[in-house]
């Protein structure tokens, strides 16, 4: 329907007060989705968000209660989740900009830049940048922080979602190519891999990536493998195969602290 179409019954301006939680956790208590931040309606995210701080939380707390992780992996909570979702509340603040414009002409204006294509881009989505993440002293890793592509996989024939063939939520994965990932590490990091939670992906023999999303990301990167999070942000990547080895240590001593 256009304006003439309709009669207006009603006319409210809200205004949306949007800044997080300064303090999401104090000793055994957490907080979580909209008791941590207040999402601006504009890019459907609130939901998304509170998920994200759900699944962030469950891994962590699964290793910690397990024995697998220290205290300090519960710490990096927040610091993942508030930069993320402050990032994510801000680009809805600029939509909520461009879908609100009372006035005719600014709206028409507006219209008229999207439908010619001349719109300006929306901001890229953000991804981690502090937390459980391999920060080597070398420099950065520019694999860190990402979020892992989920893809279809062809496997024996079949075709099936990545996470049918690994455990989501609950193991670490090594997505490598061209290598068996296994074999580029030693026996005592296997061990100790195992004990946390690990599986293994090699593109280069069993598995293969439909679309080539995750052979680009590695390409791109520079990497032959990287360390995916039961939550799919990538810990790490490695350059070559001693590479691996040494991000495979820094992971289980970052998750020892």
């Amino acid at each position: 329907p256009g304006p003439g179409d309709m009669e207006r019954k009603r006319h409210k301006s809200y205004n949306l007060p949007s800044p997080p939680s300064r303090q999401w956790q104090d000793f055994r208590l957490m907080i979580a989705g909209d008791a941590a931040h207040v999402m601006p309606p504009f890019m459907g995210q609130g939901m998304c968000s509170g998920m994200r701080d759900a699944w962030n939380l469950t891994w962590k707390l699964g290793m910690i209660l397990d024995g697998k992780a220290g205290l300090r992996l519960l710490q990096s909570y927040q610091e993942e989740r508030l930069p993320h979702v402050s990032q994510i509340t801000d680009i809805s603040i600029y939509l909520g900009k461009i879908i609100c414009v009372p006035d005719p002409s600014e709206a028409a204006e507006r219209d008229r830049t999207f439908l010619t294509g001349q719109a300006p881009p929306p901001p890229p989505f953000p991804h981690l940048v502090a937390g459980l993440l391999h920060r080597p002293e070398s420099g950065e890793d520019p694999a860190a922080g990402l979020l892992s592509p989920h893809v279809d996989v062809e496997i024996g024939g079949r075709t099936l979602r990545l996470d049918e063939i690994i455990s989501p939520g609950r193991n670490f994965t090594i997505i490598a190519r061209h290598e068996e990932p296994a074999t580029l590490l030693d026996a005592p990091t296997r061990k100790a891999l195992e004990w946390i939670g690990v599986d293994y992906v090699a593109l280069c023999f069993d598995v293969r990536d439909c679309d080539g999303r995750l052979e680009r990301l590695l390409a791109d990167l520079g990497m032959i493998a990287i360390i995916v999070r039961p939550d799919f942000y990538v810990y790490g990547g490695a350059q070559c195969a001693s590479d691996l080895q040494s991000l495979a240590s820094d992971l289980l001593r970052d998750l020892e602290a």
